[in-house]
């Protein structure tokens, strides 16, 4: 086993359910920290060799780190659709959120975080009908993502993003 627990907040998702897979599979320690909107089917190939804690991510403490050595965040709203249906709950999970994830994993110590967020996908709905609607997302979605990467620059001072394909 590798030193340390890693926490994959939205590890019972459909990214976070390959995530938690892969981690395992290398040796790591997982703690996966979700609301379970999806109920647990997602989670029952690996729920016996994981931590699971049930909270929403808006409500993240440093006790949910206690122990943990890294942090992945994949947790929020994942498509178009879903973003447009709720804006404000788009704001809260994929702005506030992500942010607050820096911040606490600052101050309870874990210096390594990852943001995963999908640009591809939000890139893609441009060229959908709705032309207005896809950019709007697009501008949320770059708005989001340079303000969470801002934030770990300044608390951890890194922020990697990957190379467009």
């Amino acid at each position: 086993m590798r030193a340390g627990k890693v926490l994959v907040i939205g590890g019972a998702g459909y990214v976070g359910c390959v995530l938690v897979e892969a981690l395992l599979e290398r040796g790591y320690s997982v703690r996966v920290l979700d609301r379970m909107f999806f109920g647990r089917v997602p989670v029952e190939a690996f729920q016996d060799r994981v931590e699971l804690v049930v909270a929403d991510m808006r409500e993240l403490s440093e006790e949910h780190l206690d122990d943990c050595s890294a942090v992945i965040n994949v947790g929020g709203l994942s498509n178009d659709p879903t973003a447009e249906f709720d804006p404000q709950a788009n704001e809260e999970l994929n702005h506030r959120a992500a942010v607050r994830v820096a911040q606490v994993a600052k101050a309870a110590g874990v210096f390594q975080i990852a943001h995963v967020a999908d640009m591809d996908e939000i890139e893609d709905a441009a060229c959908e009908d709705d032309l207005a609607a896809a950019r709007l997302c697009l501008r949320s979605a770059r708005r989001n993502r340079d303000a969470i990467e801002d934030l770990i620059k300044r608390a951890h001072g890194t922020a990697l993003r990957s190379s467009p394909s």
